[in-house]
C-alpha cells in the first residue's frame, strides 16, 4: 500500500466525529462544520474526573495529533496547579503561555465551557462567568477541528451562534415569554471589552 493511501486510511480511521456530539469518548477529535468563525460559539459540558489532574482543549487547523497540526487555542485545565494555561502551537512549536486568572474548576466538578470566536480574540466563559480573552495568533479561518483529552468525561460538544456564515441559527422551539432568550445570560460575556 502506498504512503498516500496509508495516510488517507489513517485519517479516516482516526476521525471520530463531527460536532455536535454527545457523550464522546476521551480522547476526542471532531470536525467543526464549516470551521470556527466570528460570532460562533463552541460549548463543552462535562465533568473533571475526581482523580483528574488536567485536561486539554485544542482548537486546531487539521486532524493530525502526532505530530499535531497548528493549534489556534490550546487550553490546559490544571486544577491542582490552580491554572488554566492558554497557548498556540505553530509547526510543533509552542508560543508564549498565558496563565493568569487561576482555575475555577475542581476535580469532580461539572463544567460548562463556552468559547466565543471574535474578530481579534477567543473569549472563554466557564460556568456562565467570563474567564479570559485570548488574542488570535493564528488565522481563525484555518481552525477546523477540536480535540479534547485528559482526565475528563465529556457530556456534550455543541455549536451556538452564527454557524451558517451569515444567518443566525433558528431555534427549534419558541422561547416562552416568561424566560430570557437563550443567549441573554452571555450578553455581558459577548460584549466584554478586552
Amino acid at each position: 500500500m502506498n504512503i498516500q493511501r496509508r495516510l488517507e486510511r489513517t485519517f479516516y480511521n482516526n476521525f471520530m466525529a463531527t460536532i455536535p456530539v454527545y457523550n464522546p469518548l476521551s480522547p476526542f477529535l471532531g470536525l467543526i462544520p464549516g470551521g470556527f468563525r466570528v460570532g460562533q460559539m463552541i460549548r463543552i459540558k462535562g465533568v473533571l474526573n475526581y482523580y483528574g489532574h488536567r485536561f486539554q482543549i485544542n482548537i486546531q487547523s487539521g486532524p493530525a495529533l502526532r505530530p499535531r497540526d497548528d493549534v489556534g487555542l490550546h487550553m490546559s485545565i490544571r486544577p491542582q496547579e490552580h491554572v488554566i494555561a492558554r497557548n498556540t502551537m505553530t509547526n510543533n512549536t509552542w508560543g508564549s503561555e498565558e496563565r493568569h486568572g487561576g482555575c475555577p474548576l475542581n476535580p469532580g466538578q461539572t463544567f460548562d465551557i463556552l468559547i466565543l470566536a471574535e474578530h481579534s480574540c477567543y473569549k472563554v466563559a466557564i460556568n456562565g462567568i467570563h474567564f479570559c480573552a485570548f488574542n488570535h495568533r493564528l488565522s481563525l479561518a484555518r481552525m477546523q477541528f477540536i480535540s479534547i483529552d485528559g482526565e475528563v468525561t465529556i457530556h456534550s460538544i455543541t455549536q451556538e451562534g452564527d454557524t451558517s456564515g451569515g444567518a443566525p441559527i433558528a431555534h427549534p422551539m419558541p422561547v416562552p415569554a416568561h424566560t430570557a432568550p437563550p443567549y441573554s445570560k452571555f450578553n455581558s460575556f459577548i460584549s466584554f471589552e478586552t
